[in-house]
């Protein structure tokens, strides 16, 4: 599989052309799809539309959410700097400050996220109506502070202090939710006292782990740009509460450190509201009692949210955070290697779905409606897929541990990408004719070669950047396949390609702005075309294919 390394430099020129041109052509398509400053989320492949959200009733909204925008503010940044073409910055850098400008509530929240955006048809604010009250979310989004501080650094440090109050409902025991209002709100901020309580306390709010991603995000970012002490100590402490909740034996989770508060009865399964209870005590209780917690629910989103978003998030962060950032390390690579004894399967490549004792609910049928699903529902088993590869090789890079490298050694094997070796010495024996075309995978091959300067995983990036344009780049824009109805500006394809481009030109990516895994979506109910009106998201929207 060798073959072939002596015309690597050869073709570095002609590759790197081929991904600088399918992302510049992307990006001038996108451009050229603006209403001033502003861009819709995605555009109908078919009829050149912006992506609508249809409200119950036939009203219809072109969306326009700078939450689901992130990773296109990132490519605009990156072509920018890559080509040496200041307007794709300067196009970026506006639309953050229109935003500030015209979408930051008095409260110091912007008006984007999982519930709110704008109609671009009419430069209105659109909401989820079902929602009582206008309601602030985000999760696993991972803004692009770099840019919003330089567009506005006081309305940027504005936001991530109003972000936490808005969202911390109890700051002496760090109780935080997924959902904030756009309420004025004071408190003593990092000068709060503390007195967490133990894991699994009832609470009335939820905190979900892709929620609290943002809230640690954020903070971190505001530490590293405005050098508040008390932001780094809070998002610590609050990245404590969900390592602390881990399973005491198996070190597994958590996705929740606390348990929703119950305040009402029902005998109806249907009914699926935290004021039951704890949804997956509901669903599970009976046969697995007290591992029977959301919190310790791993299947495949809560898995995703734990093992890939929150590892990469904070490996990075800890990276810039240097003696800082070490505890952090730490903790990452527990869970991942907790995660990979307790659930990986090297011989499918796929993760069990569990709880955080290790009970494996492969193949469970669920005896019972709930949270989890209709009751006759059978629960299945993940594809390990480059998404972890790239936590487990991020997380080696910065700990050397060979355990890690084992996993994703078989890992790599399981995605067709050719065997790593047994050691980072090894002779690496690639699948350079892999049809792999996943932007993880790419970054994956990309940290290799940063972390073992073995040319051979940067040829097979350049192999992954090639399927990408090949099987994802239809009519300029990235889809994930090339019946779909729909493309999203805020793809991940792009991006990479200037990372990679970047490394075969410089050796590395120098100040590009880095891949945050990020994932922009809004989420309430959708009529459909039928007249139906069920609940819906931006991500199912993206996946739904041409007629």
């Amino acid at each position: 599989m060798q073959k072939g390394m002596a015309k690597m430099n050869c073709k570095k020129s002609l590759e790197f052309n081929q991904y600088i041109s399918a992302a510049t052509e992307f990006a001038e398509k996108v451009l050229a799809q603006s209403k001033g400053c502003l861009l819709p989320d995605g555009i109908c492949l078919k009829t050149g539309e912006p992506v609508k959200w249809n409200f119950e009733g036939g009203e219809k909204a072109s969306i326009s959410n700078l939450a689901n925008q992130q990773n296109l503010l990132r490519t605009l940044a990156a072509l920018a700097k890559i080509t040496d073409t200041p307007k794709y910055y300067e196009f970026a850098k506006n639309i953050a400050d229109y935003y500030f400008k015209h979408m930051q509530h008095q409260c110091g929240l912007l008006i984007w996220g999982g519930h709110r955006f704008l109609n671009l048809d009419n430069l209105q604010i659109a909401g989820i109506r079902e929602k009582k009250g206008e309601i602030h979310e985000l999760k696993n989004c991972f803004p692009y502070y770099e840019l919003m501080f330089e567009a506005n650094h006081k309305a940027t440090v504005n936001f991530i202090h109003a972000f936490w109050n808005a969202h911390v409902y109890n700051w002496q025991t760090l109780e935080v939710n997924r959902h904030g209002y756009y309420i004025p709100k004071q408190s003593r901020l990092w000068a709060s006292s503390f007195e967490p309580h133990k894991p699994f306390e009832s609470a009335s709010s939820l905190s979900f782990l892709n929620a609290g991603n943002d809230l640690i995000y954020s903070a971190i970012s505001l530490f590293l740009h405005n050098h508040e002490k008390g932001a780094l100590l809070w998002a610590k402490r609050l990245a404590a509460q969900y390592f602390k909740a881990r399973h005491p034996k198996t070190g597994l989770g958590s996705y929740m450190f606390n348990k929703a508060l119950k305040i009402a009865d029902t005998d109806n399964d249907m009914l699926t509201d935290s004021r039951y209870g704890d949804r997956a005590a509901r669903q599970f209780g009976a046969e697995f009692g007290e591992a029977a917690l959301e919190g310790y629910v791993l299947f495949e989103q809560q898995s995703k949210t734990i093992y890939y978003h929150n590892a990469v998030m904070l490996l990075k962060l800890a990276k810039k955070l240097n003696a800082y950032g070490s505890d952090i390390i730490d903790e990452v690579q527990k869970g991942l290697l907790a995660y990979a004894e307790y659930a990986y399967l090297p011989q499918k490549n796929i993760f069990k779905p569990l709880l955080a004792d290790g009970s494996d609910l492969s193949g469970y049928i669920l005896p019972r409606n709930g949270y989890y699903g209709a009751k006759g529902e059978k629960i299945e088993a993940f594809s390990a897929s480059p998404h972890y590869l790239y936590s487990y090789i991020l997380a080696f890079s910065l700990t050397g541990s060979i355990n890690l490298w084992n996993i994703a050694r078989l890992i790599a094997i399981g995605n067709k990408l050719g065997d790593i070796g047994k050691s980072p010495a090894d002779k690496p024996d690639l699948n350079f004719d892999t049809q792999n075309a996943e932007t993880n995978a790419l970054y994956s091959m990309l940290e290799l070669y940063y972390t073992t300067q073995c040319e051979c995983y940067l040829r097979l990036a350049a192999v992954i950047g090639t399927n990408i344009i090949s099987a994802k780049l239809a009519d300029g824009y990235f889809v994930q396949s090339q019946n779909d109805k729909y493309a999203s500006f805020d793809c991940t394809e792009p991006l990479a390609l200037l990372h990679l481009s970047a490394v075969l030109k410089h050796g590395n990516a120098g100040e590009l702005p880095e891949y945050m895994t990020g994932e922009g979506y809004i989420h309430g109910n959708y009529e459909f075309s039928d007249g139906i009106v069920k609940p819906y998201t931006t991500v199912q929207l993206y996946k739904e294919k041409a007629d």
